[in-house]
């Protein structure tokens, strides 16, 4: 029944980020798949990289930081003529980064979009993606739930919210056993 859960999640990715070679503009130069990682370890490298939480991890940014987020934004918005059509493409290039198993670049893609628009609910399916690749459903679940709260009738969060839920009653029946 998970494996049945997961295909039908990668599915929905696959279609919801509509996995084509025209689904962005970005060309993905991913030489290697990078290995699986465990969440465990992941927080480890998060410790010393915050652009692997979701958010940046709610952290304080130092002014050199703050400034090249600010041209970043100023450059990225001048070229896709909103902060909303950034943060979509920046959600298109993550989807690409995903689909090649880099859980890595598709964080730090989703925070882009997220810093462009913090109320795109893509961005919250997206930090969802990532949780529930690193078998982290209770975070993905939270993910998801965050970006419902913009947008309630999001059709593919509800679904994926669905799938988590599914898998979370799961886990939590086989080891009440």
């Amino acid at each position: 029944m998970i494996k049945c859960l997961s295909f039908m999640l990668l599915a929905t990715l696959f279609s919801s980020c509509e996995w084509s070679s025209a689904s962005s503009s970005s060309a993905v130069p991913i030489p290697l798949v990078r290995k699986k990682i465990a969440y465990k370890k992941w927080l480890e490298v998060a410790r010393e990289d915050f652009r692997l939480s979701p958010k940046y991890g709610n952290g304080v940014k130092m002014q050199e930081q703050i400034n090249a987020d600010q041209n970043f934004l100023k450059t990225v918005i001048a070229k896709a003529g909103t902060s909303d059509s950034a943060s979509n493409h920046y959600f298109m290039k993550a989807c690409d980064y995903l689909s090649y198993g880099d859980l890595q670049t598709t964080m730090y893609r989703l925070n882009q979009a997220w810093m462009l628009n913090p109320k795109n609910p893509n961005v919250y399916r997206g930090f969802g993606w990532v949780y529930n690749h690193l078998e982290e459903y209770q975070l993905a679940l939270e993910q998801f739930n965050e970006g419902l709260s913009f947008d309630p009738k999001n059709k593919e969060l509800l679904f994926e919210k669905s799938i988590v839920e599914k898998r979370l009653k799961e886990i939590n029946r086989a080891t009440s056993l």
